[in-house]
């Protein structure tokens, strides 16, 4: 009887302090973590032009602080792709990996941008049709 009476007390304790935590259930999602994930790809061409490459993380963190219009928040995506793939035209013509490799990290920005746009579109069951990657030009 006693060990009965010891097991309820340890239940109603456990059940009583999981209430009061500060443990969510749903935790809010970090839609933005894929592209946060991206920008260390992204510095290592910080050097070619430290402006552009300040236009580029300015306009990401511009589309970060538009969440709630994703129209603009693609728009300054789109200005993003497109200061960091001109840091390509900055390097001496020739058989350079760089180029490619800018190429490819800007399509991927377009890609992963346009993905976390849908992604919090779907959450809010709000429209949005990606405009970064379908497109040479968007606006």
């Amino acid at each position: 009887m006693i060990l009965f009476i010891i097991i309820l007390f340890c239940f109603a304790f456990l059940f009583f302090w999981g209430r009061t935590s500060n443990f969510e259930k749903n935790p809010k999602k970090n839609y933005w973590k894929p592209l946060d994930d991206m920008i260390p790809n992204l510095q290592r061409f910080k050097k070619i032009d430290e402006d552009g490459f300040r236009e580029v993380m300015k306009e990401i963190q511009n589309a970060k602080k538009e969440k709630d219009n994703l129209e603009l928040s693609s728009r300054h995506l789109c200005k993003a792709v497109d200061a960091f793939s001109v840091l390509s035209t900055l390097l001496p013509a020739g058989d350079s990996p760089y180029h490619d490799e800018i190429a490819n990290l800007s399509s991927e920005l377009a890609y992963v941008g346009d993905k976390v746009l849908m992604d919090i579109a779907a959450s809010e069951k709000k429209a949005y049709e990606p405009k970064i990657n379908n497109s040479g030009v968007p606006y």
